[in-house]
């Protein structure tokens, strides 16, 4: 006898569920979506993922062996084994303006329009207390290892679901301990495995109307400013905070500045073009705030990348 097994497939929004319930209904067949065995039932939806063994297993028990079904939604990652059952694959497209609209309204929906508004996105703080780890403190070339290992066991505790990193492919060309971390607890990297770099990061952010994404700089943690081999203090990291705002408020949000903690002294980084106003006005500044607190002061300087990083320490 002949089967009649249709899965349809397509990017979020783009209708498969609408129509594969209207497509079982036409056919006079049963109609199963992907998402009801990938999430398990809670309020609000989509928060937890069901185990993918546990996924097949309830697939199998509801309908894969029956000769006539439709199945809407994606399998991609966990459902090979359902492949050849398929008869028929249908993928849908839909313009993406359409998918973003739906997708907007769906959310709405489900977690509130204020809950997904710019801005009002949900999320949870955790208290990750990097700085009670004397491994992070010493500041040594590994502490990024330290960091990311206490980050990502705080998140564990929280939650049961995938941990996703920011981690670009621009950032697999540098030295990141942090990334031996993930891998050790296996956070994924998104748009590394979709082979985004920033610019296609920031494009991506353009195109989806996510201006203040777009024109966000580069924020990497405060002790990323300290000189390997400088202890990593609650006071400095204060400091620097401090000042970067400042020079943000000067130079405004999106300019790339840095306020550095060396054996030397205080130095401020700013992105080229570095002209003599901007570094007078940068060399004020950073004048100021070290004398307020009784630091020296060691002068302006081109911004340079990872300049506080000490390579001849970690090569050693």
């Amino acid at each position: 006898m002949k089967s009649r097994r249709i899965h349809l497939m397509g990017a979020s929004g783009s209708g498969v569920t609408t129509l594969g319930r209207a497509l079982a209904a036409r056919l006079a067949l049963p109609h199963h979506d992907s998402d009801d065995y990938f999430w398990l039932p809670t309020a609000p939806p989509y928060q937890t993922t069901r185990p993918a063994a546990e996924r097949l297993r309830l697939i199998r028990e509801m309908f894969l062996p029956r000769l006539d079904w439709v199945l809407s939604g994606t399998v991609t990652g966990w459902g090979d084994e359902l492949v050849p059952f398929f008869d028929l694959v249908v993928f849908v497209t839909t313009p993406r303006e359409l998918r973003l609209q739906r997708l907007r309204g769906r959310e709405a929906t489900h977690f509130g329009a204020d809950a997904v508004a710019q801005g009002g996105w949900r999320h949870e703080e955790i208290r990750t207390h990097e700085l009670d780890r004397a491994e992070y403190r010493r500041n040594e070339p590994d502490r990024c290892f330290y960091c990311k290992t206490n980050l990502y066991s705080r998140i564990r505790e929280a939650t049961s679901d995938t941990i996703a990193s920011g981690t670009n492919r621009d950032d697999l060309d540098d030295f990141r301990p942090g990334l031996r971390a993930a891998t050790e607890r296996d956070v994924v990297h998104p748009y590394v495995e979709a082979g985004l770099d920033k610019a296609a990061v920031y494009a991506l952010a353009a195109d989806l109307g996510l201006g203040d994404l777009e024109r966000l700089p580069a924020q990497p943690c405060l002790a990323s400013r300290v000189e390997t081999g400088i202890a990593i203090a609650a006071d400095d990291l204060a400091f620097i905070d401090a000042v970067e705002t400042r020079l943000a408020q000067a130079f405004g949000r999106e300019a790339v500045v840095r306020c550095r903690v060396t054996q030397n002294g205080i130095v401020i980084e700013l992105a080229a073009p570095l002209d003599s106003k901007s570094a007078a006005l940068a060399r004020d500044i950073g004048t100021e705030a070290c004398a307020r607190e009784g630091r020296a002061f060691a002068g302006v300087r081109p911004y340079t990348r990872g300049a506080a990083f000490l390579r001849r320490a970690a090569d050693g």
